[in-house]
């Protein structure tokens, strides 16, 4: 009778498609909670559904809309996101685009036929007072293809 016991070659080679396989999975979730792991792209997708859908959706030209986005704010620069590269107006293809993570961004659409102009991110400098962004709302075909809030000087 043959010893039925096989070395530990066999059961290696026997099986490392399984291993290989494990390995690309487990990798893929770290990723996975490493890119949110604080939440960055679920607040993402928050603050560009929000600025889409609730505000410039709902707005009528000639509004100037104030923001409090100070959550964003923290969680961007945690994540070492350069202030004025957070919040993108994309007139041209009317999307909202928010950025909070290193690794990519979350574009929202909005419906309105209105432009965005003149996007400041100010610094809630006073005791309680939170990070804001300011934009103004217009009616025009002369409006940038892209604005950006830059920092507030």
């Amino acid at each position: 009778m043959k010893n039925k016991k096989g070395d530990f070659g066999d059961l290696l080679a026997k099986n490392l498609i399984y291993l290989v396989i494990a390995v690309i999975v487990v990798a893929a979730l770290m990723m996975y909670i490493g890119m949110n792991a604080n939440g960055g792209g679920v607040w993402e997708d928050f603050y560009a559904k929000e600025i889409s859908g609730k505000i410039v959706n709902l707005a009528v030209v000639g509004d100037e809309v104030t923001l409090n986005v100070q959550r964003a704010s923290e969680i961007a620069l945690k994540n070492g996101v350069n202030k004025d590269a957070m919040f993108t107006f994309d007139n041209k293809n009317k999307e909202v685009c928010v950025k909070l993570r290193l690794a990519g961004s979350t574009c929202f659409a909005y419906v309105k036929n209105i432009q965005v102009e003149k996007c400041e991110f100010k610094l809630g400098l006073a005791e309680g007072a939170g990070n804001t962004i300011t934009f103004n709302l217009f009616n025009s075909d002369k409006a940038e293809e892209k604005v950006t809030c830059k920092l507030a000087r």
